[in-house]
């Protein structure tokens, strides 16, 4: 579980990652294959923000999940569109360490500073 402080629209949630990889065959076997699974994500929607303010779903747009195998350098995003939506599945991931952050964008199309990196490790079976 991961408390996560978002300043500039001063956003307080709680983000549980769950990462979950499928092994997907690649055809061929060859030196050009590359094992990729999916990328499984689930989070607590905010309900609060920092100044203790109400916040509700229908001030959320979407959240953006941003992921890259350096620290601090995000190649790929995937956006989540609605406030209720509390998961998503990113698939065919090569198989590898990522670091991940996620940030809320709300109805004004303010994003949120990113959340605490997590760092997730895929292995192959």
């Amino acid at each position: 579980m991961f408390f996560l402080h978002f300043y500039r629209l001063h956003i307080k949630f709680l983000l549980f990652i769950t990462v979950i990889l499928s092994l997907v065959a690649c055809s061929g076997g060859g030196s050009g294959s590359v094992a990729t699974g999916v990328l499984n994500l689930s989070w607590l929607a905010p309900s609060q923000r920092e100044d203790g303010s109400v916040m509700v779903l229908s001030d959320i747009a979407s959240y953006r999940i941003y992921y890259g195998t350096t620290t601090g350098f995000y190649q790929n995003q995937f956006d989540v569109g609605g406030g209720a939506s509390v998961q998503a599945q990113i698939p065919r991931v090569p198989v590898g360490v990522y670091f991940v952050v996620v940030t809320v964008i709300d109805t004004d199309g303010l994003e949120s500073t990113y959340s605490p990196e997590i760092i997730v490790t895929t292995v192959k079976a």
